[in-house]
């Protein structure tokens, strides 16, 4: 669907009102969409670096496993071979270290162009949003020199 663009001065202020929350609700929405995909970026990242260090000297290490956030148990690294890789939603696949350090790249750099495009439609809705408060105080100024 195309859209038009409308010029400021043509809009009354209940519709710039009307824009402006609009604006501020596409920010937060795209605000809560990078976070999210910063914290998905670090998780690789994270992923990526365990992995780089995981190594023969590894093998039969006493590690915690967790369980939950801040729940732990007590084991032993086995293989440090292959690892298992959630790949989507409840979906995961064994992965030799090569493949998976591979995945965590693509991963990274998938996240990455993301984060961009959001960005960039971060700025453009900034923009809008300085030309609707421009827009504002505007007829705000006109209606106070009109009422003095």
């Amino acid at each position: 669907m195309e859209q038009k663009e409308v010029p400021i001065e043509s809009l009354t202020p209940q519709q710039l009102v009307a824009v402006k929350k609009q604006l501020d609700s596409e920010m937060q929405q795209l605000t809560t969409s990078f976070q999210q995909l910063r914290q998905a970026q670090v998780r690789y990242k994270d992923s990526k670096t365990i992995l780089d260090n995981l190594n023969s000297q590894n093998q039969d290490k006493e590690i915690l496993i967790p369980l939950t956030n801040s729940l732990y148990v007590p084991g032993t690294l086995e293989n440090v071979n292959s690892v298992t890789v959630e790949v989507g939603t409840g979906y995961f696949v064994e992965h030799k270290i090569p493949a998976a350090q591979s995945f965590c790249e693509r991963k990274v750099q998938m996240v990455k162009e993301n984060m961009d495009k959001v960005n960039d439609m971060i700025q453009r809705v900034r923009r809008q949003q300085e030309l609707v408060a421009l827009g504002l105080q505007k007829i705000q100024n006109e209606e106070a020199k009109a009422s003095a």
